[in-house]
């Protein structure tokens, strides 16, 4: 990814994703970002989590994302919000 364009409107958004997706690199080709090491602390990682998600939404709405992206991006999060509340 690094060299690659990235739209300035969507800079902090790609910014995001990098630090918490893909993030450190291990040998084998494990890999893992911050997302993975909040996912560690019970109901506070999820959090996290859901409020990075819909930071992301919020620039997708301010950017014009059209409607139906939006209702899809929110159903993704509630779908992962339903799972991450029933894990025991």
């Amino acid at each position: 990814m690094q060299g690659e364009l990235v739209d300035a409107r969507v800079g902090d958004v790609e910014a995001v994703a990098r630090w918490t997706i893909i993030r450190s690199f291990f040998p084998g080709g494990f890999r893992f970002g911050l997302a993975g090491i909040v996912g560690l602390i019970p109901g506070i990682g999820d959090l996290i989590d859901a409020l990075v998600s819909f930071y992301i939404v919020k620039r997708a709405m301010l950017l014009g994302l059209p409607r139906i992206g939006v209702v899809q991006m929110m159903l993704n999060i509630a779908i992962e919000g339903i799972a991450a509340a029933k894990e025991p």
